[in-house]
């Protein structure tokens, strides 16, 4: 499965891709002020896939790396960011 997020000024936007469909979406507030540990939990909540892929795009600067180091050590990945 592919997790690809879209990091916007007032939400995440999230979908799981199985191959070219999209089996789940969600959102989740972008807030800089949020730490990984957040996010862990957040994605946590949110998915029980297994993720082997995260791409992620983002118009906030920072939130990105935080995002990454979130999805990263949860689904023992190597993000990738646009």
């Amino acid at each position: 499965m592919r997790l690809v997020a879209d990091i916007g000024n007032t939400s995440i936007t999230f979908a799981i891709f199985n191959g070219d469909n999209i089996i789940k979406k969600f959102r989740l507030p972008s807030r800089i002020s949020m730490s990984s540990d957040d996010y862990k939990k957040e994605l946590k909540h949110n998915i029980c896939d297994e993720i082997e892929e995260c791409v992620i795009i983002s118009v906030v600067e920072g939130l990105e790396i935080v995002l990454k180091r979130a999805c990263d050590e949860l689904f023992g990945i190597n993000s990738k960011i646009f």
